[in-house]
């Protein structure tokens, strides 16, 4: 698997257009804001994708947390990604009607937050934005 946090690019970066992506990071311990920070990075190396706060074309939520064994021993983090592209479509009438369509889940465990942030954007990047690039292509 390419390293998108260590810098390698994207194979479809160099597209006029961006995909917009909305990132929500939820979490426990502090966890959230260090799981958020990382995911920034990430994703700033896919030049082709901007974060937005409204408007989206992928909605990616974030569900990260802290391994503790009964004994409170901490052995790593857990994070759950799913995914949902927004498209708006045009009705018989020519109203606009937006729809959610639910793109992917991916569920990873390890000792390493940021190694973690790197893997599910990797995984993010190909089975989502490489479908989203391929259709506004056509």
């Amino acid at each position: 698997m390419v390293s998108l946090f260590r810098g390698q690019p994207s194979p479809a970066q160099d597209l006029g257009e961006k995909i917009r992506v909305k990132l929500e990071v939820v979490g426990d311990q502090n966890v959230d804001s260090e799981a958020d920070k990382f995911m920034r990075k990430v994703i700033a190396v896919l030049r082709d994708i901007e974060l937005v706060e409204s408007d989206p074309q992928v909605y990616l939520h974030i569900i990260t947390r802290r391994i503790v064994t009964n004994t409170g021993r901490r052995i790593g983090y857990v994070m759950a990604v799913a995914s949902a592209e927004i498209m708006e479509m045009r009705l018989r009438d020519d109203s606009p009607f937006i729809c959610s369509d639910y793109s992917g889940l991916w569920l990873e465990t390890g000792p390493d937050l940021r190694g973690l942030c790197d893997k599910c954007i990797s995984a993010v990047d190909y089975g989502v934005f490489a479908r989203v690039r391929g259709g506004s292509k056509k």
